[in-house]
């Protein structure tokens, strides 16, 4: 439904397009043609569904779309506009109509909320039919009465032409809506919704060289700044991350709209010799008012560079009217070093560390730069914060979990305090190594909130606060905190896949795919969002096939939270498809599956197979080559809770049941919910496997009573459809439980 496709005949309006979609997936016979990254349509008119190319999408679309329409015909203007049709489609699924009483103040509000009721984000929150609908459209519009226009009852009969290509459950009822619509248009409003008169984005700084040196300096530069503003409390500053796309545009008027700011600052940067040149300025958003415009020349050195910070700073703060505390005064004019090789080096760890994704290659190059910084200035504090960061990540991340590496982050966190006790990168480097690397989360939370001081306005502060409360068991909690963080980067696709990621865990799964779709419409090749979203599908409603799409079209050795190897096997075991099960982790090229959840030999997932196939001398001989591998394994890592859980399993499948429960209680008690909320349950899900092999259907019901009642990444429709439990499937109490979460 789109303007080009309505036209008027008569006393009504006829709808004479639709459906394009599914049109051209009919004809041409594949039914996944809107696939992860694919959205098909008109992007002014789109709804979120169709605008992250979700291939179920249904009549409700359509419904959004006339909310669409009805929005400009009142108000003069689509509900978002963008320069790009990507802007576009962003917009839909991640950002809010401005309220349509607050354009043109002579619209009803019952019919103002009528058109933002289809317009919610979520397909289940819109009115579900239009003969829902219609009614409401003739109470909402007050005491304006349409003219020209016919009751519905009276109404000419639609065109027969082309019926085929009709839409019966829209087509009439659309038209009566669009011609009583008509009938309150006049001329378009104008105005914005209300933004915070104190915030800012600081747009990526252009390098006037394009040689990687240059390019890096620049970079960092720009995030220093961003820090440097984080120091105060009284500003709204939007995350780096969320204005990295925006490099080199100048519609003004529209980033800030797109970001919800009221000012926005953008500037170029040039590195020649020794000379430091800096263009900024600092632009009205709402007006794309030049509020000032400054140019610095000055020779190359921390003095400097620090000195023209500590001025924008103090210059953005006074004409956004924030308040400067003396304490911030002080923090902003701080200089953390002397030595301009050592802060270079300092900005390029800081640029590879903040590169998208986990890859290791940034980390160790982040590594190497903080190494180069501090070994040039012993004593900057900043540096060894930031080494100590990159050790912990290293670490969490699993590239390298040894003893020296979590002794590398705790010395370098404790030497950045030793130099600047009340340096808050200090804490923060602190904070994260008690949450990589002793999983001490109560600590982490008191380092962060005395980082929080020195750095209220930090985003990614507030974000590694909302990670610890997930590994607390407060999700509301964290759930709260990432909403904030996503609202201060809504153009960062990892903040509302982290928002998604936290309601998964308290069982909100439309909620979920609403945030991953957010995800996914800015950043379309964004893997575990896709995939997640997929899981919350499947949690909600036990449907394999979304997942299984997304699956299909993503290669084994994607970067993602876990391995794809490892969700194409539970799916598979899902759907009792054994075949398929065996075949993924049939090849020799993968001996070992390692994540933050698991570590289990390939053998150990195809024993599994066997087993449940009743295949009894290959699963010995799977389970045994499984066993052979994680007893080594154990003798390197005793006090690994994935070695313990992954061994019970091997040992549960030998049939030698002591010992497989002994490892699987043990993992568990190595991880239980009060040391990691997050990480306890798929150990519990392992235990409770291990009692269900071993026969002892009590103890499995009493595992899976427990775990089903806590928060965790899977739900319902994982755990009980395990094919691992068919042997307890019978019992009274395990019907019980299919009774009570999957019906």
């Amino acid at each position: 439904i789109k303007p080009d496709n309505v036209m008027l005949t008569g006393r009504h309006a006829v709808v004479m397009d639709f459906g394009v979609a599914k049109a051209v997936s009919q004809a041409t016979g594949r039914q996944g043609i809107t696939t992860v990254g694919v959205a098909l349509g008109t992007p002014a008119y789109m709804a979120p569904e169709q605008a992250t190319a979700d291939p179920n999408i249904d009549h409700r679309v359509d419904i959004y779309a006339l909310g669409a329409m009805a929005y400009e015909m009142l108000t003069g203007r689509p509900p978002f506009t963008g320069t790009t049709a990507q802007a576009l489609l962003a917009a839909h699924a991640t950002q809010a109509p401005a309220p349509i009483t607050t354009i043109r103040t002579t619209v009803p509000p019952a019919l103002a909320q009528l058109v933002s009721k289809c317009l919610e984000k979520n397909p289940a929150d819109r009115f579900q039919t239009a003969d829902e609908l219609l009614p409401l459209v003739e109470v909402s519009s007050g005491d304006m009465t349409p003219a020209d226009t016919m009751p519905l009852a009276k109404a000419a009969p639609p065109l027969r032409t082309r019926s085929r290509y009709l839409m019966p459950f829209l087509g009439t009822a659309a038209a009566v809506v669009l011609v009583l619509l008509g009938t309150f248009l006049g001329g378009g409003g104008t105005g914005d919704p209300a933004v915070d008169a104190k915030s800012l984005a600081v747009l990526p700084f252009e390098s006037i060289r394009s040689d990687e040196e240059s390019r890096a300096f620049t970079v960092g530069i720009h995030d220093d700044l961003l820090t440097q503003l984080s120091k105060i409390r009284d500003l709204k500053v939007i995350s780096r991350t969320s204005v990295l796309e925006y490099a080199g545009r100048t519609d003004m008027i529209e980033i800030g709209a797109e970001l919800g700011v009221a000012f926005l600052m953008e500037g170029s940067v040039q590195r020649a010799g020794n000379q430091l040149r800096m263009n900024v300025q600092l632009i009205d958003a709402r007006r794309e008012g030049h509020l000032w415009a400054e140019t610095y020349n000055a020779e190359l050195s921390v003095e400097n560079i620090f000195a023209i910070q500590s001025d924008l700073a103090r210059r953005i703060a006074a004409a956004l009217e924030a308040t400067l505390s003396p304490e911030e005064e002080q923090r902003i004019e701080a200089r953390p070093t002397e030595d301009l090789a050592a802060y270079d080096f300092y900005l390029r760890c800081r640029e590879y560390d903040n590169r998208p994704g986990y890859g290791r290659e940034n980390m160790e190059s982040a590594q190497q730069m903080c190494e180069r910084a501090v070994s040039l200035d012993p004593e900057f504090a900043q540096a060894h914060a930031g080494l100590s960061r990159v050790h912990g990540r290293m670490l969490w991340f699993q590239y390298d979990p040894s003893e020296a590496r979590r002794e590398a982050a705790r010395a370098a966190a404790q030497r950045a305090l030793e130099l600047d006790p009340n340096l808050p990168e200090a804490h923060v480097a602190m904070g994260y190594y008690h949450y990589y690397g002793k999983r001490d989360y109560a600590r982490a939370l008191q380092e962060f909130a005395i980082a929080e001081r020195g750095l209220p306005g930090d985003v990614q502060l507030r974000a590694a606060r909302g990670y610890v409360q997930r590994r607390l068991g407060d999700f509301e909690g964290a759930a709260e905190d990432l909403v904030q963080v996503a609202r201060l980067g809504p153009r960062d696709p990892r903040n509302w896949f982290d928002v998604g990621l936290t309601l998964i865990y308290l069982g909100r799964y439309e909620e979920a795919e609403l945030h991953f779709a957010r995800a996914l419409a800015l950043a379309p090749d964004f893997a575990d969002a896709a995939i997640w979203r997929g899981v919350a599908s499947l949690n909600r409603d036990g449907r394999t096939e979304p997942l299984r799409r997304v699956l299909a079209n993503l290669s084994d050795d994607e970067q993602t939270l876990a391995p794809v190897p490892v969700y194409r096997w539970l799916v598979a075991i899902l759907d009792r498809d054994y075949d398929e099960a065996l075949q993924i982790f049939s090849g020799d090229d993968v001996e070992v599956v390692e994540s933050q959840v698991g570590y289990a030999p390939a053998s150990l997932f195809n024993g599994w197979v066997y087993a449940v196939r009743d295949n009894a001398p290959a699963a010995r001989a799977a389970f045994d080559s499984a066993r052979v591998r994680l007893e080594a394994a154990l003798q390197e890592r005793p006090d690994d809770a994935r070695v313990h859980s992954a061994l019970g399993l091997a040992y549960a499948g030998l049939g030698r049941g002591e010992e497989a429960v002994r490892e699987g209680r043990r993992a568990v008690n190595l991880m239980p919910v009060s040391r990691d909320a997050v990480l306890s349950p798929w150990f519990a899900w392992d235990l409770s496997v291990i009692y269900a092999t071993m026969g002892d259907p009590d103890a499995a019901l009493a595992e899976l009573e427990g775990l089903l009642s806590r928060p965790g990444f899977l739900g319902p429709q994982f755990i009980l459809r395990d094919a691992r439990l068919d042997g307890i499937r019978d019992n009274p109490g395990f019907r019980a439980l299919e009774a009570r979460y999957l019906n």
